[in-house]
């Protein structure tokens, strides 16, 4: 479940989003549509923690995402932009790199189980 409640963020000092409340229950699906510079990339941004929060709350699975260590909420919250250059790695190179936040410390590729997965 995703929990977000009246959120304020921005880059630097600009704000892009004002006081956006959203709730995803599990099993279902939504969509962000807009026009350009409404603020949707900023939205999974701050999902994702890679912005931080100037107001409100986010929580995800009843965690405060600020609060859970960034490998842990990569095993469960995953972001493909929509460019991404890397013509030089196939699409199952590509596919396996959101296997990277299961990794053991000091494994360095992929196990025949993330093959398997």
């Amino acid at each position: 479940m995703l929990n977000i409640k009246d959120i304020t963020c921005g880059y630097g000092e600009k704000n892009i989003l004002y006081d956006v409340s959203l709730n995803v229950n599990n099993g279902e699906f939504f969509g962000i549509i807009g026009p350009n510079g409404s603020g949707k990339t900023t939205l999974l941004r701050v999902i994702s923690n890679i912005i931080k929060l100037k107001h409100g709350d986010i929580l995800f699975e009843d965690a405060d995402i600020s609060k859970v260590r960034f490998k842990e909420l990569a095993r469960q919250v995953a972001v493909v932009p929509q460019t991404f250059e890397l013509s030089h790695i196939s699409v199952e190179e590509f596919v396996l790199l959101g296997r990277i936040p299961h990794f053991t410390p000091l494994q360095f590729f992929e196990t025949k189980e993330d093959l398997n997965i």
